[in-house]
Order: structure tokens, then C-alpha cells, then sequence
């Protein structure tokens, strides 16, 4: 792995010059962390080619929580040596970085302003039943700017921008790799604390510059975000949105798509929630794919969580999920691309036990299916996986 040593210093040089404003409670963090992770199919390849496999992962963490006057300033680190006892070629050392200004200005002013990196593996699916013996890394740089006025009456008003890139190590996926910018401005009506509507228009531009000869696309959207508080116990939050892309290569992609989700979160008690969650996703460039031919455009999530604090220092959490993805072949034929669709349930029990601030342990089961609704073994396939994991975190703050 080519490790950029230069970037994530630049990401944590808040940690260094923010300490003349350091308070008598500690705005720093250090911990170390190891977890194993036992995996029935790490590849995710069909169940006649799966292979099994327990990886160590030993990390470091780094954290900033520090007000600046009437700003503050947050920033975090971690980097994990990641290794497979017997796939040892997928052996790999990962990070991620950020860091972030919560920034407010005489009036009404406030926003913010952050970067990311981050470098890990990505475990791509198999296209035949011959498992691929390659390597390939995905890393992630994220920079973002946000501004908000509120005036006398319940409106606000805000603007941002965003840029994104995501590339591969590997060549195979190097037709994947994706640069974007993104600009949206919208206004936020809020008559009470219970109740605030936003609407918001957006563009953005980018490109897959190795796919062939380059495919630029651009994408315009209107969103609605609703937020609805209908009782002490439980909120409502729900959006909509439609956009229209268009694409210089992928003339298939070149479509309207209708997005949405609402999320309802319920606390009946003070040591009990429950989560529900329901998304409908057509982001350009998502990485999740149904083989090296092909990649979802379109998922539909269904996702239920349930929370329990047993006691101060022991928590639950249960999850449920089924993601339905449409899947095509764009990135192998650009214009006619063949469909196909599939579905993956995941559900998974988690416990976390924090006997004192400085420590934490915890472990999580995890099962893993998926269903073919199209026979269409060139796009995606069926697979089954059990995960088990455990973890402990150690912090000096």
C-alpha cells in the first residue's frame, strides 16, 4: 500500500495547533485496539468457492474535540494493520482521517468546513467460481464547505459544495475510479421546534476518467427533507427527492431517478430504542457491484435497529436489513447493458460492555445472504456468509 503520510499530517494539524487552547479536561484522545474477525466467505464468492478466513486487525486512534472561542474544532485518526491468517495476499494496513471546523460569525453566520481520506480493502465479489488471487485497495479523499444564515423569521438559508474521488489499486477495477463536484443551496422552514421542512436544488458534475475514453456525466436534483417530532418519544425524518443525469459514455444511465427515505426513531424508555429505516438510493458512482462487469445503479434499503442499555455499562444493539439492488452492465457495454437484480438480508447481534471510560470490549455475530431475482450469473449470483467478531478499545484521554 502506498501510505500518504503527507495528507493525513495535513488532516492533523489541528492537533498540534490547538493546543494552546487546550482547557483542563483533556480535548485529546489516544487509544490502541485489537479485534479478530472470523469470516466463513470473504470474498463473498458463491458457497462452492467460499473460503474462510480469521483476520487481526491492531489499531491506533487519535481524537480532537477542542472549542476555538465561539468555533470548535474536531478532528480524528485511526490506523489498523490488517491481517489474514491463511489469504495472507489480502494483507493490508488501512486508514481514515478527518478533520473539521464548526465555525459561527457575528449575526446569524455559522457552517462548516472539513476534509477526509481514508485507504482500505475493497473485497469485491467473484465473477466466476475461480477465486481472483489480487489485491485491490480503495481510497477516498472528501473536502466540503457549508454555510448557513438564519434571519429574524423561521427561515434559514444555506449553501455548499463538495468534492469527491475515489480510486482503485487495482487495474481490473481502474474503469471505476470517479472524481465529482457537487454545489447545492436550499432554504429551511422551521414555524416550531417539532417541525422543520427544507427544500434544496443541486448540480454536480464529475467523471469516470478511465472508462474507455472518459465518461463525464452531470447531475441536476430537487429534494425535499421533512423533520417532524410527533411526540417526546420519537421523531420522523423523510425526504424525496428527483434527478435527472446524463452521461457522455454510459448512454443507459443517462435517465430520471425518483429517490426517497424516512427514518422513524422511537425511545419508549430511557434504555430502549428502535430504529426503522427505509431508503430508496440512486447516487452516481456507488462502489457495491454485482460483479467485476457490472455494478448496482438503483437500492432500495430496509433497515430495522433495535437498542437496549442492559445496564450503565453494557449495551445491545439487534439489526436487520434488506438491500434489493438493480443492477446493470454499463461498465462493460455503454450503451445496450444487460439487467439483472438480487436481494441481501443481513442480521446481526452486537454487544458492547464499557466497565470504565478508558475501556471498551465488544463482540458481534453477523449473518450474511443473498438471493438472485434474475438468473443472470454474468451480473450477480447467491451466497451465503457468517461473520464473528470481537473487539477491545483502550483510550488515554
Amino acid at each position: 500500500m502506498q501510505f500518504k503520510p503527507r495528507l493525513l499530517a495535513a488532516l492533523l494539524a489541528p492537533l498540534a495547533l490547538a493546543g494552546a487552547a487546550r482547557a483542563e479536561t483533556s480535548p485529546y484522545g489516544v487509544a490502541v485496539s485489537q479485534q479478530f474477525v472470523r469470516d466463513s466467505n470473504v470474498l463473498r464468492a458463491i458457497d462452492a468457492a467460499a473460503q474462510s478466513d480469521t483476520v487481526s486487525a491492531s489499531g491506533l486512534r487519535l481524537m480532537l474535540d477542542q472549542p476555538l472561542g465561539r468555533h470548535r474544532m474536531h478532528a480524528s485518526a485511526s490506523y489498523d494493520v490488517n491481517r489474514y491468517s491463511k489469504l495472507d495476499y489480502l494483507n493490508n494496513n488501512s486508514y481514515q482521517a478527518d478533520v473539521g471546523l464548526d465555525w459561527t460569525a457575528a449575526g446569524l453566520w455559522s457552517g462548516e468546513v472539513g476534509a477526509e481520506a481514508s485507504s482500505e480493502l475493497f473485497l469485491y465479489d467473484l465473477r466466476t467460481v475461480t477465486p481472483v488471487t489480487e489485491k485491490t485497495e480503495q481510497r477516498v479523499d472528501r473536502v466540503f464547505a457549508r454555510a448557513r444564515v438564519g434571519v429574524v423569521t423561521a427561515f434559514t438559508f444555506d449553501a455548499g459544495f463538495e468534492n469527491y474521488r475515489r480510486n482503485f489499486s487495482a487495474e481490473r477495477f481502474a474503469n471505476r475510479d470517479l472524481n465529482w463536484r457537487k454545489a447545492d443551496m436550499g432554504v429551511r422552514w422551521q414555524p416550531q421546534s417539532d417541525f422543520s421542512i427544507r427544500g434544496a436544488v443541486a448540480y454536480a458534475e464529475g467523471e469516470y476518467p478511465r472508462l474507455s475514453t472518459g465518461d463525464e456525466f452531470t447531475r441536476n436534483e430537487l429534494r425535499t427533507v421533512v423533520f417532524w417530532r410527533p411526540s417526546g418519544a420519537s421523531t420522523v425524518d423523510a425526504s424525496a427527492a428527483v434527478s435527472r443525469e446524463r452521461h457522455s459514455l454510459q448512454i443507459a444511465r443517462s435517465t430520471t431517478y425518483w429517490a426517497g427515505s424516512v427514518k422513524w426513531a422511537w425511545q419508549p424508555t430511557g434504555k430502549l430504542g428502535l430504529t426503522t429505516r427505509v431508503v430508496r438510493d440512486s447516487d452516481a458512482g456507488a462502489s457495491d457491484q454485482g460483479s467485476v462487469l457490472a455494478d448496482a445503479k438503483l437500492r432500495t434499503t430496509f433497515e430495522v435497529t433495535g437498542n437496549w442499555l442492559a445496564t450503565s455499562k453494557v449495551n445491545v444493539q439487534v439489526q436487520a436489513r434488506r438491500v434489493q439492488r438493480q443492477i446493470d452492465s454499463t461498465f462493460l457495454v455503454l450503451t445496450e447493458a444487460q439487467q439483472a437484480s438480487d436481494a441481501t438480508h443481513t442480521l446481526s447481534v452486537a454487544a458492547s460492555y464499557q466497565p470504565m471510560r478508558a475501556v471498551e470490549l465488544g463482540c458481534r455475530l453477523q449473518r450474511e445472504q443473498r438471493s438472485v431475482g434474475n438468473a443472470n450469473a454474468l451480473l450477480t449470483y447467491a451466497f451465503n456468509a457468517n461473520v464473528a467478531s470481537c473487539y477491545g478499545q483502550l483510550w488515554w484521554r
